[in-house]
């Protein structure tokens, strides 16, 4: 009887054992068959991150070379973190371009798409932000002005159109605008005939990046009759404080390429003769005594200045003496009284803008030239498209 309960004793023991030993590996199948699902899962999400990252890092290629050229048309294409790009562009209209990435990786493709334009701040004569002012001028190309417009005289937009983000301009007795054939007298015309356009902002200029472009740097303030003559100058420099250029009665300032102020810059040009070429970058205020580049009609420059800009004492009618593009942090003033009107050949943009007996045409020549230097140049991302995966 004893050894039968012992024998019955080890029995239960040992169906416990097999019960608990099944048990365990069902536990260890569950366990194992949810890793590898968790693994599978991991595999595919981790693929549908490279994807993304594929076709985000296709489109930046894709828009970072529209901002050199914005017409291209070859198509963009390599290998990537395993994957395949190939970044094609379609044309929608002349200032839209489509980028589409497409990407391939271990059997799956992802498609993204984005709208470019290109920045309308630089395709424009006039470009305006909180206030501008037009006495007796003409304008060859398109004027927006993005807040309170005040005008006096006669005042005329010829080949391009007025457009305005802010309220309808405000009219001096006796003064008027005419757009497009059609002369307007008062602001209720125009709120009725012209519509409100979106705003275009003005970027700040980004200062830091063009005092790293400078190859050499001079202590501030200066005052400099010639630029300097060392090497390292000949292409482009930058003062560390105020900068007077001054050349003597019977002699010439005469630079070509980057020239960054840490400060205010003064010229004095009704002496000797300051001839300027390139991109000029001031933090501060821009002040113009007397007529840059007089010799001159055929010179190509860009100023840029973080603050004002005031043009005063010209004597001849080219403004820069070729092609000028001004852009002003702040206020620009051209007050011209010579009995022909000032000419000025680019564009004229500022957060205020005076501008009085001016004749101002449109020339896109030194936005082109300087489009990577100019503040909010380039491409512009409008819209993105929605994604197509396979």
């Amino acid at each position: 009887m004893r050894w039968r309960t012992l024998a019955e004793e080890r029995g239960t023991v040992l169906l416990l054992v097999l019960v608990a030993m099944q048990l365990l590996l069902v536990m260890s199948s569950a366990l194992f068959s949810i890793a590898m699902v968790e693994r599978q899962i991991s595999h595919y999400q981790g693929q549908d991150i490279c994807l993304h990252y594929l076709a985000e890092a296709g489109l930046e290629l894709g828009v970072a070379s529209l901002k050199e050229d914005f017409h291209r048309a070859h198509p963009l294409e390599g290998e990537m973190a395993g994957g395949f790009y190939r970044v094609t562009f379609e044309t929608v209209d002349p200032e839209t371009r489509r980028v589409i990435s497409t990407v391939r990786l271990e059997g799956h493709e992802l498609l993204l798409a984005v709208l470019v334009e290109a920045n309308p701040l630089y395709r424009k004569a006039v470009v305006s932000g909180p206030f501008l002012q037009l006495e007796e001028v003409r304008i060859y190309g398109d004027l927006h002005a993005s807040g309170e417009v005040l005008l006096g005289g006669a005042n005329i937009i010829a080949g391009g159109r007025f457009s305005y983000s802010g309220p309808p301009p405000q009219f001096e007795p006796g003064s008027y605008l005419k757009v497009e054939g059609t002369t307007y007298f008062n602001s209720l015309q125009i709120q009725r005939a012209l519509l409100n356009d979106r705003s275009i902002p003005l970027a700040a200029p980004d200062f830091e990046k063009y005092a790293a472009m400078a190859s050499c740097t001079l202590p501030g303030p200066l005052t400099l009759a010639q630029p300097p003559s060392f090497p390292e100058a000949r292409e482009s420099f930058l003062v560390n404080g105020d900068l007077v250029i001054a050349p003597d009665p019977a002699g010439a300032f005469d630079f070509s390429g980057l020239l960054a102020v840490r400060g205010d810059l003064t010229v004095y040009a009704r002496e000797g003769e300051v001839k300027l070429e390139g991109f000029l970058a001031v933090e501060g205020d821009v002040l113009i005594i007397g007529d840059l580049n007089r010799s001159r009609s055929d010179a190509l420059l860009a100023i840029v200045a973080g603050e004002n800009i005031f043009v005063e004492e010209i004597e001849r009618p080219l403004l820069g003496g070729g092609e000028l593009l001004l852009f002003a942090g702040e206020a620009l003033v051209l007050d011209w009284r010579g009995t022909e009107p000032l000419e000025l050949r680019g564009a004229v943009i500022g957060r205020q803008l005076l501008l009085s007996n001016c004749r101002i045409a449109f020339s896109s020549a030194p936005a082109r030239r300087f489009e990577g230097l100019l503040p909010g140049a380039g491409a512009v991302i409008t819209h993105w498209y929605q994604q197509y995966e396979r």
